[in-house]
């Protein structure tokens, strides 16, 4: 959880007295309502910047596995993995 580990806005993290992030929710709402003006505004565009930066997202971690795999000492890997 990014709150525990404090890697995000301690304002996002605060809760009510019921235990619910408001603060995180309405800033929630309103970047996936933004996004959503925005695909119906131009949503070729929209679509492939998703499409790009999720592959661009993708390959990064591929290739962070693969390096940092190599790394690390079999014995302290908890999950083998083929290759």
């Amino acid at each position: 959880m990014l709150a525990a580990r404090h890697h995000t806005p301690q304002r996002l993290t605060r809760l009510s007295r019921q235990g619910v992030p408001i603060a995180a929710i309405l800033v929630s709402t309103v970047i996936g309502s933004l996004c959503g003006v925005a695909a119906y505004i131009s949503l070729d565009t929209v679509f492939l910047v998703l499409l790009n930066s999720s592959g661009a997202v993708i390959l990064f971690i591929c290739l962070s596995q693969l390096i940092l795999r190599r790394r690390t000492p079999d014995d302290e890997l908890p999950v083998t993995m083929w290759g």
